[in-house]
């Protein structure tokens, strides 16, 4: 994996991804709030294990990822952890400490998706949510500016 530095404009985030730009994203309209992760999802990715681990979701995104395309991103170093809590922010829910993130951009880049995944301390994932990606934007957008860390662009995944 290559690391990326978070201080990437936020156009370059959104090229990480091949999404179209869209500044006025749905913040003000009501942002998708982190979704915690269904039942169905830790049977389909959690082989002996009790939850969905950064290991097992990792091979569902590959193998998403070799169906739909896109490109796989895994948030590490602090950028994990100020993603999830300026996310929180901006759908004004209580902060959660995560180890990582992970998130699989898909589609055309003018309706592209990004399934998100947030990792706890445990290692296990804590939520999926499926945002467009105009969302995911306006929230890297709005932590971009103070941020330190790493971002790896999962082509080596």
């Amino acid at each position: 994996m290559r690391p990326i530095g978070i201080a990437l404009a936020t156009a370059s985030w959104a090229a990480i991804f091949g999404l179209h730009m869209q500044t006025s994203a749905a913040v003000d309209g009501g942002l998708t709030a982190p979704q915690p992760v269904n039942p169905d999802f830790i049977k389909a990715t959690a082989s002996k294990a009790a939850c969905a681990t950064v290991a097992s979701v990792t091979e569902k995104m590959q193998a998403d990822r070799r169906h739909v395309g896109g490109k796989i991103v895994e948030m590490t170093n602090g950028v994990d952890q100020q993603f999830a809590d300026q996310w929180r922010r901006l759908t004004k829910l209580p902060p959660v400490h995560v180890k990582i993130v992970l998130a699989h951009g898909f589609g055309p880049a003018s309706n592209a998706l990004v399934e998100t995944v947030e990792f706890g301390e445990n290692g296990c994932a804590l939520t999926r949510t499926m945002v467009d990606g105009d969302t995911w934007i306006a929230i890297v957008d709005a932590m971009v500016a103070g941020g330190s860390g790493e971002i790896s662009e999962g082509q080596s995944i």
